[in-house]
């Protein structure tokens, strides 16, 4: 019987984690992940077959936290509150998860992958991106959002409002402090006043 492995899967996740944060994506290498926990690069791929197996293994793992922790805001019964309330719980878990949300918003996983999706998770990362784009659909169906300028309203307040408050701050390696949620609510509140409301042009 071999020894078990020194580290767990999320403590090698973590050092990936902690690696892209303070070195960005080129600083992430098997190597550096295994001088980070004192550990031989061999105990890395018995956990992780590849480096872009363990990379998309570290997105994926953010990506799910972070999608579990967001959407309990889209159970209240008012479709605008839990737009607002969605929003503020993107502030409310990056703060709470600081480098994973540096990972998620200011990469994309082609800035981290070598080679590609691996091909043992490209579904796993398919639901992933279904299950905002299924979100974004429901909330617009619970809103009556139907045309093009209505759906990216709705999409606007309840995506971009959150990740444009949380970018600076996180970009600067700041956690992005807690009166954000007030601007955020504003916003979202403001965007979607006029959902229904006649557009009018520019002057």
């Amino acid at each position: 019987m071999g020894r078990p492995s020194k580290f767990s899967p999320d403590e090698i996740l973590d050092a990936a984690c902690q690696l892209v944060a303070t070195g960005g994506p080129g600083s992430l290498n098997v190597s550096a992940i295994a001088g980070r926990l004192g550990a031989p690069s061999g105990s890395i791929y018995h956990r992780f077959n590849s480096r872009d197996v363990l990379v998309a293994s570290l997105w994926l793992r953010a990506v799910e936290r972070f999608h579990d922790a967001i959407t309990p805001a889209l159970d209240q019964t008012d479709a605008h509150v839990a737009i607002r309330d969605f929003a503020l719980k993107v502030l409310e878990w990056t703060r709470a998860n600081p480098l994973e949300a540096q990972l998620l918003v200011l990469h994309r996983s082609s800035d981290l992958l070598h080679d590609g999706w691996p091909t043992e998770l490209t579904e796993r990362n398919k639901a992933q991106r279904s299950r905002i784009q299924d979100i974004v659909d429901s909330l617009c169906e619970r809103l009556g959002a139907t045309t093009a300028e209505e759906r990216q309203r709705v999409a606007f307040a309840a995506i971009d409002i959150p990740y444009a408050a949380v970018r600076t701050p996180l970009s600067r390696g700041q956690t992005p402090p807690a009166d954000l949620a007030t601007i955020i609510a504003d916003a979202v509140t403001g965007v979607l006043h006029r959902l229904h409301q006649p557009i009018e042009e520019p002057q």
